[in-house]
């Protein structure tokens, strides 16, 4: 189950209820519930879940839809996946009222829209349905295929993307061979050797590939400077292997510095959202993650840096000072954003309006640019230059087809 740091949901429980056999339980808990944006037609950010071996995603309108305002709202929609037809039951926590869907899934975006109590009945009657300004939300779903749809033909996985991966430290039928050079004591080194394939490298990683060379023969590159730990889970990753999710926590700085240095974003972000997740920002760390953010363009890193000194502009005006500081040309501009975000009802926008994007979190501005196939690294800056860009070329090609169109 994928689960991303910036949503309004800090958990996803998920239980197979014993007096329920055959459904599946997730609770979703939407903190600091009163204060989110109930603007009407306009959702919080997708939550993205797994149930069934499909992928969904789940957008909840606080202030409702246009047609059953002023109750809240909410649409699943299958993203991915074989057709499917389910039973789903709805509930707001302390309440044993569901409202009950049967919907069939035929084909990927398929959805399914259902509505709760309007949003103030749940503030008016915070002691029922809130637990310190918390809504769980839960939902219960249960697999009735296989009483309406035909039998499926068993098909097997594809299995290129394991045969890939079984090539990681393939010594047979590598072509490089890293040796990753360790200081262990005062004047010992341990060397730890990795093999690889030039032609997945250039593929995945140019700057892994830089490093051997234009001859094709098998060649020995040497790697100094970084922990053989670290080197080894970014050339597995590569191939396609994931970190596992202790090494990412113990290693996610060490990992985001590196991805940054051979050029493989994917990791550098999931470092990077791992390293937010378990670094709590101080007081006493504040400056070095700033200047971590800034030198690494870490924008979600560099944005809850940011939060960190409007929320506590007091104590670091008291306790810290910059004068001897490292300067950074986007400091104020970061700042002035920081401020902003706090106060706009955008930062989770999902839509097409390029005036919002100024105004649009790093992760809602990552989301978008996945979508269309952009770069996701980098500055916020240039993350919004790129969907920026994008759109006016979009536009330009929209007008002119209508042009084409209208001539002919």
């Amino acid at each position: 189950m994928e689960q991303h740091n910036n949503y309004p949901t800090t958990e996803i429980d998920v239980t197979t209820p014993s007096y329920s056999p055959g459904w599946q339980c997730f609770r979703f808990n939407i903190h600091n519930f009163e204060s989110l944006p109930a603007v009407v037609d306009k959702p919080l950010d997708p939550i993205l879940f797994s149930c069934f071996g499909r992928n969904w995603k789940l957008k909840l309108y606080i202030g409702g839809k246009p047609s059953l305002a002023p109750h809240m709202a909410g649409q699943l929609a299958m993203i991915s996946g074989d057709p499917i037809e389910v039973d789903m039951k709805f509930s707001a926590n302390k309440e044993n009222r569901h409202v009950k869907v049967n919907k069939s899934f035929s084909e990927e975006n398929d959805h399914a829209s259902f509505k709760l109590h309007p949003r103030q009945q749940y503030l008016d009657n915070a002691e029922r349905y809130l637990t310190d300004g918390t809504l769980t939300l839960t939902f219960y779903f249960k697999d009735t295929s296989e009483n309406n749809l035909p039998a499926r033909p068993f098909v097997p996985q594809n299995p290129c993307s394991s045969a890939i991966l079984s090539l990681f430290n393939d010594e047979q039928s590598a072509d490089v061979l890293f040796e990753v050079s360790e200081s262990i004591g005062d004047s010992d080194t341990m060397t730890m050797r990795i093999y690889a394939h030039r032609l997945i490298l250039q593929s995945c990683s140019p700057a892994l590939a830089e490093l051997c060379g234009d001859c094709t023969n098998f060649t020995r590159v040497p790697i100094n400077g970084i922990k053989s730990e670290i080197f080894e889970a970014l050339v597995g990753y590569v191939y396609g292997r994931q970190v596992p999710p202790k090494d990412m926590q113990k290693y996610c700085k060490d990992l985001m510095s590196a991805a940054d240095l051979y050029g493989i974003v994917n990791l550098k972000v999931e470092a990077e959202a791992a390293y937010v997740q378990f670094t709590k920002i101080t007081i006493d760390n504040v400056v070095d993650n700033f200047y971590l953010a800034d030198t690494k363009k870490c924008a979600l890193l560099k944005e809850k840096v940011m939060e960190f000194f409007v929320e506590n502009g007091q104590e670091v005006m008291a306790k810290l000072s910059f004068k001897d500081a490292p300067e950074s040309a986007t400091m104020f501009n970061d700042f002035m954003a920081a401020v902003a975000l706090g106060k706009s009802k955008d930062k989770n926008y999902d839509g097409d309006d390029t005036t919002k994007f100024k105004c649009m979190s790093v992760n809602s501005l990552r989301r978008k640019l996945s979508e269309r196939g952009l770069n996701i690294d980098g500055t916020r800056e240039m993350m919004i230059a790129a969907l920026e860009l994008s759109y006016a070329k979009s536009g330009d090609k929209r007008k002119r087809d209508g042009n084409d169109s209208s001539s002919s």
